[in-house]
């Protein structure tokens, strides 16, 4: 049975022995959950606000750092420019020293001594010449010799450049240049006879000397046909 209280106002309350249930009203159930949701919102927004800071502060690093490489490379280019300036400083410091004048070097009468015109001294070589002249070219297809000298005893004159040329210029017209090896002549029996010391020599059928005419043989060779120049 429930007990009855008699309060100073008269009123009578009934006091359950089991604890009542409380019940919270909509409008306050609405409130805690915008509450709650805007706790949730705001973490959110800092782990974002966070994530911007920390690659702000890479990118930032980022920037210093290839910056501090850009004032490195561009200090070290001044530093070479600026050794450059002084080695050219100290140079002209001592050309200044010296006067500044440069020794002259003598100017050439345009004639060595391989233009200069030598007798034929061999019957063989001058034969040489007189035939092939009007066919031995150059690589423009113009005559080494358009001409033939002769001096006042009637002897045939030509440069030791002239007969150089002539000599290399029938090898090239005659195709004596072997295919394998670009640098050595096969003789003739033309050249065999002008330059027998470097022809092939046999005995009895057996070579005992081989062929050994190269384009770097051509001038030592001309030389036995050609007078020494006093």
């Amino acid at each position: 049975m429930p007990k009855k209280i008699t309060s100073k106002t008269s009123a009578v309350a009934v006091v359950s022995e089991q604890p009542e249930e409380v019940v919270i009203a909509a409008p306050v159930m609405e409130q805690l959950e915008v509450i709650i949701e805007k706790k949730q919102n705001d973490s959110e927004s800092e782990v974002e606000t966070d994530k911007e800071e920390v690659n702000a502060v890479d990118a930032l690093v980022t920037e210093l750092t290839e910056n501090i490489a850009t004032m490195k490379e561009l200090s070290l280019r001044s530093q070479q420019d600026l050794k450059k300036l002084i080695r050219e400083i100290q140079l002209e410091r001592k050309k200044a020293e010296k006067g500044g004048k440069k020794k002259e070097k003598k100017p050439r009468n345009g004639s060595t001594g391989l233009d200069n015109d030598v007798r034929v001294s061999t019957s063989d070589f001058r034969q040489f010449v007189e035939k092939q002249y009007q066919l031995v070219k150059d690589a423009d297809d113009k005559q080494i010799l358009t001409e033939l000298k002769y001096d006042s005893d009637g002897s045939l004159i030509i440069s030791r450049k002239k007969a150089h040329q002539f000599v290399n210029a029938y090898v090239k017209l005659h195709k004596l240049k072997y295919e394998d090896n670009g640098r050595r002549i096969r003789m003739d029996k033309t050249l065999q006879k002008l330059f027998p010391d470097y022809a092939e020599k046999k005995e009895k059928g057996v070579v005992v000397k081989e062929e050994n005419f190269f384009f770097t043989s051509v001038m030592g060779a001309i030389s036995a046909h050609l007078e020494k120049k006093e």
